[in-house]
């Protein structure tokens, strides 16, 4: 049996859970009295799974993922109340108050301060040496990577390190972002477990050495970092641990979950509270089965629909070849409810469905399938794609783009092989990072990195009103209650 991190309230605002399927055992309900709590082991570790817990967004996902793909060129969503909250982002009319951003910035930040909490309290971890050092490390873990979403959503954000600190505290600087969080993915991956051989306490969820490298990686392929880019995800590569999913379609079914192409995920099984409703959206509420995914039927009795609809735009599916096994989630034809035949394409453009995370086995809205954060694959691109940028190994450039494709069935590598590098290179690897990471909040950065994002919009018929919205805005809310915050220039 694979056991989870979950959540589960204890006591006052204090949550703690790791448990699967059979809830684990809990400590006796005095331990985690407010005295107690931060002054043993277990308290500490339930405040530290209490920060992983709000590092996933469960069924708040969906406000991640949508204005991250939604905002660019492969996904639209329209329908149900869902389509009205993110209106201002395909649209390009966010400002300081659109909700989405306060929850990402209030969740973020909960997140942040448990890990403080633990950092600060970790001396009165009373068990053995080796254990201690380890929560420490995921602490330290945690807060960075959380930072790391935060400069990649807002830019230079306030750097709360520890509990006590003031209410009202300025923004970092640019310089003060990117060295805080690089000195402390390095720090927590030289004293995290390596993913092969992780302590048997471990739990499915819990971060390891090739977790904190990958995200160090991707921050340094995201603020343009490219040697270190490059050294970083040959160092995840060198651990030896992680490889491609031999099935491209296979690797996210939930029953494969904790393969080695998924170096961090959010978790989630289909109980309430520990679930993920993305998939809630990617079938209209009319759909019942697709022909070329025999395994995903949705029982309108057991499963959910939202009536929103989550739509893949046309050009990135028809951008696969005929052998890419990655059009295969790709849904055009299918049965609806009724049993008649219907095809998305019929209905309106850019209509079609892609259904890779998907839980056949969801109750209602909750579903268990595993929500990817970074894989494999997209560590062999950031190296592919730093590489070019630095005009070094070329040949092995393009034989980790190979690796990827070839997973994926396709076996004519011409244009990779003939791609010139610099500019064609690297609109080719953009293309392939669109196919491969479809509804994983990749397309945003992606674009944002080779400044197409704003470009590309434009390209759509978006009116854009300035370079400002490369980012987004700090929250009302905070703006408000701290006074020390300045806000970016062109959300005033």
């Amino acid at each position: 049996m694979r056991r989870y991190i979950k959540s589960s309230l204890i006591v006052l605002a204090l949550l703690s859970g790791w448990a699967c399927e059979d809830q684990l055992d809990s400590p006796p309900f005095g331990e985690f009295a407010p005295e107690n709590v931060l002054t043993n082991a277990k308290g500490i570790e339930a405040m530290l799974f209490n920060s992983y817990g709000f590092t996933n967004p469960q069924e708040g996902v969906h406000t991640l993922i949508l204005p991250q793909e939604t905002t660019t060129d492969i996904m639209i969503v329209s329908e149900g109340g869902v389509a009205g909250l993110n209106s201002p982002f395909a649209t390009f009319t966010w400002t300081a108050d659109t909700q989405w951003l306060n929850e990402w910035w209030s969740r973020l930040y909960r997140a942040i301060r448990d890990a403080n909490i633990v950092i600060d309290n970790i001396d009165n971890f009373d068990s053995d040496a080796e254990r201690r050092e380890i929560v420490l490390a995921e602490a330290r873990f945690i807060r960075a990577s959380t930072y790391a979403l935060l400069y990649n959503l807002y830019g230079p954000v306030v750097l709360r390190t520890s509990s006590s600190e003031p209410a009202n505290k300025a923004r970092a600087t640019e310089e003060e972002m990117l060295e805080f969080i690089e000195t402390e993915l390095t720090a927590a991956a030289e004293a995290l477990p390596h993913p092969g051989s992780t302590p048997s306490y471990y739990l499915y969820g819990r971060a390891t050495k090739g977790t904190a490298m990958a995200h160090l990686a991707k921050h340094y392929l995201n603020t343009k970092q490219w040697q270190q880019a490059a050294d970083m995800s040959k160092a995840v590569m060198d651990l030896g641990y992680y490889q491609l999913y031999p099935d491209f379609r296979e690797l996210f079914f939930v029953n494969n979950e904790g393969n080695r192409e998924m170096i961090s995920v959010w978790p989630a099984i289909n109980q309430q509270g520990y679930h993920t409703t993305w998939p809630n959206g990617i079938a209209s509420p009319d759909f019942y089965s697709a022909p070329n995914i025999p395994e995903l039927i949705r029982d309108p009795a057991q499963m959910a629909a939202w009536a929103t609809n989550w739509r893949v735009t046309d050009w990135v599916v028809d951008d696969m070849v005929a052998a890419d096994d990655r059009s295969t989630p790709a849904v055009d034809e299918y049965t609806d409810v009724t049993g008649s035949a219907q095809k998305y394409s019929d209905q309106r453009p850019d209509n079609r469905r892609y259904m890779k995370l998907f839980d056949p086995n969801a109750k209602g809205n909750f579903h268990g399938v595993d929500i990817p954060v970074i894989r494999y694959a997209d560590i062999l691109l950031t190296r592919a794609e730093a590489l070019n940028e630095l005009n070094q190994s070329m040949g092995e450039a393009k034989d980790l783009v190979i690796q990827v494709r070839e997973r994926a069935g396709i076996t004519d590598h011409t244009d990779v092989t003939a791609a010139a590098q610099g500019t064609a290179f690297r609109d080719l690897i953009l293309s392939e990072r669109a196919k491969e990471f479809i509804h994983e909040a990749k397309r945003r950065e992606d674009l944002l990195r080779h400044d197409l994002f704003i470009p590309n919009a434009e390209a759509r018929g978006v009116s854009v009103d300035g370079t400002h919205r490369r980012r987004f805005p700090i929250p009302a809310e905070e703006a408000n209650n701290n006074e020390l915050i300045v806000q970016d220039q062109g959300y005033n």
